[in-house]
């Protein structure tokens, strides 16, 4: 899967959503596409894991 993010929402996934969660960041791997984009490339599973943690921090 390939997710296109902004810079502020690359910066709050990996600083605030799985700051504590190594094992979820190691399976996502980011690419800049310009200085505005970032590409995040991850497996369904990982996707879901992601949404798991975001709907535990913003019900």
């Amino acid at each position: 899967m390939i997710v296109e993010l902004t810079k502020s929402e690359h910066d709050y996934l990996v600083n605030v959503l799985l700051k504590e969660h190594s094992d979820v960041m190691s399976k996502v791997k980011f690419e800049n596409l310009n200085e505005h984009t970032v590409i995040a490339l991850l497996d369904d599973i990982t996707a879901d894991d992601i949404r798991e943690l975001a709907g535990d921090l913003h019900p």
